[in-house]
C-alpha cells in the first residue's frame, strides 16, 4: 500500500480502488472464499478437535463479510434494473413511455416473483428488449391521412446516424433530439459536421463506397494469379485502406 500511495496520485489510485471492488463484485470473491475457507477450515481440524476454538475468530470474519456482500447484492439490485431502463432507452433510440418502462419493470418482478434469482431475470429481460420490434427496427410513426409528414426528432436523429455511421445515436445525437433541437438547421448541420469527424464516418466509407464500387472485402480476397502478380498479397490490404481513406476524407471535405 505506500508503494501504491508513493508511485500512483490520488485519483489513480481512487480507479485502481474502483476497478478492484468492481471485480470482487462481479467474481463475487466473498462467496468463493468462503467456500475455500470452510473446505480448509474442514480439512485442518478434521484431526485436530483442539483447533476448532482457535479456528472460531477468523469463522465469525468470514460469515460477517458474506454477510455484508449479501446485502450489498440485494442492494444494488434496484440500480442493475434502473441501468437497463437506461439502455433500453439507448437500444430503442428513443426514450421509453411510461407504460413501457412499467412493462420491462413488471417483467422484471415477475420473472423473481417466479423465483429466479436477480442476474437470470435480469438477463431474460434484457433479452427482452433485444428481441423487441424496436430495437431490431427502425420504426417511424406514420403521418395522418395519407400526406407525408415531417419525421420526429427522434427519428431524425436515427436517420441521420445509421446513414453517417452505420449506428444508432450517440449521445449528443440524442440530447439534441429529446431538446427538439435536431429539427433545427443550424443544429442538424452542426450535428452533422460533428458527426463527419468522428472515426465512425469510416463505415459510410466501407458500407456505402466500397460497396458502391464492388470493392468491400477486397482486403480479404485472393483472387489473383500469384505467379503472374507475386505482389498482391502483400499490398491488397494497403490497397482497400488506401481507398476507404479516399471516401473518408472526400465525406468529410464535402468532396465531389
Amino acid at each position: 500500500e505506500h508503494l501504491q500511495r508513493v508511485m500512483l496520485d490520488d485519483q489513480q489510485i481512487a480507479t485502481l480502488d474502483r476497478l478492484w471492488d468492481e471485480l470482487l463484485f462481479v467474481s463475487q470473491e466473498p462467496l468463493a472464499y468462503q467456500v475455500a475457507f470452510e473446505q480448509i477450515r474442514e480439512f485442518a481440524t478434521q484431526d485436530r478437535p483442539d483447533l476448532v476454538k482457535a479456528w472460531a475468530p477468523l469463522v465469525k470474519g468470514v460469515e460477517a463479510r458474506v454477510a455484508a456482500f449479501r446485502t450489498r447484492l440485494v442492494e444494488t439490485e434496484s440500480i442493475h434494473l434502473q441501468s437497463l431502463l437506461e439502455f433500453a432507452d439507448h437500444a430503442w433510440r428513443r426514450p421509453l413511455t411510461t407504460v413501457e418502462r412499467e412493462a420491462i419493470a413488471s417483467l422484471y418482478r415477475q420473472l423473481r416473483t417466479a423465483e429466479l434469482p436477480h442476474p437470470q431475470a435480469l438477463r431474460l429481460t434484457l433479452a427482452r428488449l433485444l428481441t423487441s420490434p424496436a430495437f431490431l427496427y427502425k420504426r417511424e410513426q406514420p403521418g395522418r391521412g395519407t400526406e407525408p409528414a415531417p419525421v420526429s426528432n427522434d427519428e431524425l436523429a436515427t436517420r441521420l446516424s445509421y446513414f453517417l455511421w452505420s449506428a444508432g445515436p450517440d449521445a449528443s445525437l440524442r440530447r439534441a433530439a429529446q431538446a427538439g433541437r435536431l429539427t433545427n438547421s443550424r443544429e442538424l448541420l452542426a450535428q452533422t459536421r460533428r458527426m463527419l469527424t468522428d472515426t465512425r464516418i469510416r463505415r459510410l466509407a466501407i458500407h456505402f463506397a466500397c460497396q458502391w464500387l464492388h470493392l468491400r472485402g477486397f482486403d480479404e480476397e485472393a483472387q489473383k494469379n500469384e505467379k503472374l502478380y507475386p505482389d498482391f498479397v502483400t499490398i491488397r490490404s494497403a490497397m482497400y485502406e488506401e481507398t476507404v481513406l479516399f471516401f473518408e476524407d472526400m465525406f468529410r471535405h464535402d468532396g465531389s
